[in-house]
């Protein structure tokens, strides 16, 4: 096999975890939004990340126990394109489940003990597509809901195979589009073009709302903890918000059937942040928790297509609007307030935790916001461009990719540069995910799969660098991740595992 190039596409899953699964802990919405997009500048992409979290991580794995192993039965096939985008963007995981489903000519499979692809053969249909497939915890300790269409599938603790438990009749019209669970209700939600269900049992009973206007759940189910309320896209392009104390008020789109792409949630002030293709939508809300509503002294909502959250600061963000220069700007209870310190054009915002503040990048150089004022980054002229920056916190370590090199951020703000080994060349980035249960983080670039940990350097996976040369293609969203890391590429599924897993060669 050849050496490693340019990974196409990544499937973050976190699967054969033995411990239980926290929902919600990350308090991370990403997960919900359908598509995010992000080019490297070598015009190698990413392709679908989802993960979970577990309570407790497990002793560190030295990088040394790594290894690159192959899924079985997993090769993209004509249906496919030949493809692993159209492969990787069909791989779902199942929270609090050892195994992910994918979906194959509309056929799912799961993962099995021998790290191949078995075909389901249970309640859960055959023909139905997995883009509008979703799954959540239920109200039984280690079931998981899943919607998708029709109907709505329970898979009960210890089994490999979908039950329905609810389903319409072709032709009806009706569709089931989202669940989510909701700890503080300790209900799993269930929405669809007849409302909002509580799942009990094997039974779907309706969600009391207050409202005049019928709920009508058609994409991005969401669950806003901080607020205290659950929010979906409804018809064209309307959002509508069911607050815990039972009210139901619905969002006028900025313009008709714009695409919503996430709901996001801040506490001080209180927001509610409607993310749309073009622009964002952002809404004071009044009242405390239980007894929370749409501010009466903002009804009209404030559009901005140049709005960014950082959920490090907790702050909504606005740079200037191109080609103007002008103060980086964020959100308060008044609207939109100037931030003190250097003005800039257009940009780019990472939240980086190492620092504790915002690194700004701008045609006029780089800029550190640390929720106070905007100060110049001190080491521009050696960084250069970068492209991305990467938390890893479960090593406590930030780094940035530029088109030189790889540098880690200093408590003191400062960058440091990163020696690389001889398989790892300046430019060759594709993406690096955490991997907090064993503590390391992997990276995978053009020539291989790479680790790190809180103490080393990189170092080459054992097996990561026979991976095939990958077809690069266009992202298609990111979730997040765990622990065992699995990676699609135009050859087919491959998981990054250790050797506990018995499957190291």
């Amino acid at each position: 096999m050849s050496v490693s190039s340019a990974v196409a596409m990544v499937v973050v899953l976190v699967w054969r975890n033995k411990f239980d699964i926290a929902t919600g802990a990350s308090g991370v919405k990403v997960g919900l939004i359908n598509r995010i997009a992000e080019r490297v500048a070598s015009g190698v992409a990413l392709g679908l990340i989802c993960c979970l979290a577990v309570q407790t991580p497990t002793a560190a794995q030295g990088i040394e126990d790594l290894c690159v192993v192959r899924v079985g039965n997993a090769d993209p096939g004509p249906s496919e394109s030949d493809s692993g985008y159209y492969l990787g963007r069909n791989v779902h995981t199942l929270p609090g489940v050892a195994w992910p489903i994918v979906f194959r000519s509309l056929s799912p499979f799961r993962m099995d003990d021998e790290y191949k692809l078995a075909r389901m053969t249970g309640g859960w249909p055959q023909g139905v597509g997995s883009l509008n497939i979703r799954f959540a915890l239920s109200d039984t300790a280690g079931s998981v809901i899943g919607t998708g269409g029709l109907g709505v599938y329970r898979l009960d603790p210890g089994n490999t195979e979908f039950r329905q438990i609810s389903a319409y009749k072709r032709g009806e019209q009706k569709s089931y589009n989202g669940v989510v669970r909701v700890d503080r209700m300790k209900a799993t939600i269930v929405g669809g073009s007849e409302g909002l269900f509580v799942v009990a049992d094997d039974e779907l009973r309706a969600l009391p709302v207050t409202t005049t206007v019928p709920p009508w759940v058609i994409s991005n189910l969401t669950d806003l903890p901080i607020l205290g309320a659950i929010a979906w896209g409804s018809a064209q392009g309307n959002v509508q918000i069911r607050w815990d104390s039972g009210l139901l008020e619905e969002v006028k789109a900025p313009q008709p059937f714009l695409y919503l792409r996430g709901i996001q949630e801040l506490s001080d002030p209180a927001l509610l942040i409607l993310q749309f293709d073009k622009l964002t939508t952002v809404l004071p809300v009044q009242g405390t928790p239980g007894n929370r509503r749409l501010s009466m002294i903002h009804p009209t909502p404030w559009p901005e297509d140049r709005g960014w959250v950082s959920k490090l600061l907790s702050q909504y963000l606005v740079s200037p609007t191109p080609p103007n220069s002008g103060p980086l700007r964020r959100l308060g209870v008044n609207g939109l307030e100037d931030v003190p310190g250097a003005t800039f054009s257009s940009s780019t915002m990472s939240d980086v935790s190492a620092i504790g503040a915002v690194l700004i990048q701008a045609r006029e150089g780089k800029f550190i916001y640390d929720g106070q004022r905007v100060t110049p980054f001190p080491t521009e002229k050696e960084v250069g461009d970068y492209r991305t920056v990467w938390d890893l916190p479960s090593i406590k370590r930030t780094f940035m990719t530029s088109l030189q090199s790889v540098f880690e951020f200093t408590p003191d703000r400062q960058l440091r540069r990163i020696p690389l080994p001889g398989q790892l060349e300046p430019g060759s980035w594709v993406h690096m995910v955490d991997l907090p249960g064993i503590r390391v983080g992997i990276f995978l670039a053009e020539r291989g799969v790479f680790a790190v940990d809180a103490n080393r350097g990189f170092a080459l996976v054992r097996g990561g660098e026979q991976i095939e040369r990958a077809r690069p293609t266009n992202p298609e969203r990111v979730i997040a991740l765990r622990n065992e890391l699995m990676f699609v590429n135009a050859a087919g599924l491959y998981v990054v595992t250790n050797r506990s897993s018995g499957k190291c060669q």
